[in-house]
């Protein structure tokens, strides 16, 4: 969702707010989608395949294995360190 606002210029990555964590601030960079195919007779194993990756539509830019990074152009946070009030409210809903 992120990817197809940007590249639609919905949104930018300065309005992107990500939360700091273990000293990192950036998304989960997930890029890609598996299917799951059964191996029909053989005790209800399966084996799983990555069969797609996600790119976003113009640029065909695809996150997979990085994210998105403060080095973007994001804000980042710290959970104790919000000064503005939207995202204080925000953050407190997060981690109530």
């Amino acid at each position: 969702l992120i990817g197809c606002m940007i590249d639609y210029g919905t949104i930018s990555y300065g309005d992107i707010c990500l939360f700091e964590r273990d000293g990192e601030a950036k998304t989960y960079g997930k890029g890609i989608m598996q299917t799951t195919y059964p191996l029909g007779g053989f005790g209800g194993d399966a084996v799983k395949l990555t069969t797609a990756r996600i790119c976003w539509p113009k640029e065909l830019y695809c996150i997979h294995g990085r994210g998105i990074l403060a080095t973007d152009g994001t804000k980042t946070v710290q959970k104790q360190d919000v000064d503005d009030m939207e995202i204080a409210l925000a953050v407190e809903k997060l981690f109530a």
